[in-house]
């Protein structure tokens, strides 16, 4: 799971390192989270004050997926890209394009069926410049997610949109291992 530039580069070099140690070529699927990555601006645009409008903060994901996509290309890195957690149609028809991989939630295939948009590839298309000025004006953590280079692995646990998610996974974990308990317990 992914949100930045640097950790698709990461992961596909590490990938990368252990195709020259094997014969075998496993498959490799960085995901990026465009949609959660929009989430965490919302939140974290919310808890600074920050005003953004909805239509500018939503090309926030889509930009991260499309510089890491841009990157797996030019490299020719094997790591493909996966764009996962997207929460918008438009996490799917700003990112269509040759190569680049795709899970949709019954929701959001729900949601495409009905709108029927036009299917072309729209992987190499680029936010408009004032959109992404804007971005970067108001979110460092946008900065950080698509500029290479400005993130360590180090740096990688405590980006913003990395603990957000780790924290809903914990969440997660912790409703399920309640259910769990309260099921053994009604069987007592």
């Amino acid at each position: 799971m992914s949100f930045s530039v640097d950790q698709y580069i990461h992961m596909a070099e590490a990938h990368r390192r252990g195709l020259q140690r094997t014969s075998k070529q496993p498959r490799c699927l960085v995901t990026m989270l465009p949609g959660m990555f929009d989430d965490y601006l919302a939140e974290d645009a919310a808890r600074r004050g920050v005003e953004v409008s909805d239509e500018v903060r939503c090309q926030a994901g889509i930009c991260t997926a499309r510089a890491a996509y841009r990157i797996h290309r030019e490299r020719n890195y094997e790591a493909e890209v996966l764009s996962g957690g997207a929460n918008s149609t438009s996490h799917w028809t700003e990112l269509v394009g040759p190569g680049m991989v795709m899970t949709l939630s019954e929701k959001l295939t729900a949601a495409l069926v009905e709108q029927s948009p036009a299917v072309e590839s729209r992987i190499e298309a680029s936010a408009p410049r004032e959109v992404v000025e804007e971005l970067r004006q108001k979110f460092p953590d946008f900065g950080k997610a698509c500029d290479e280079g400005s993130m360590t692995p180090e740096s990688f646990r405590s980006f913003g949109p990395v603990v957000r998610f780790q924290q809903l996974l914990a969440d997660g974990l912790q409703i399920i291992m309640q259910e769990i308990r309260t099921r053994r317990s009604s069987r007592n």
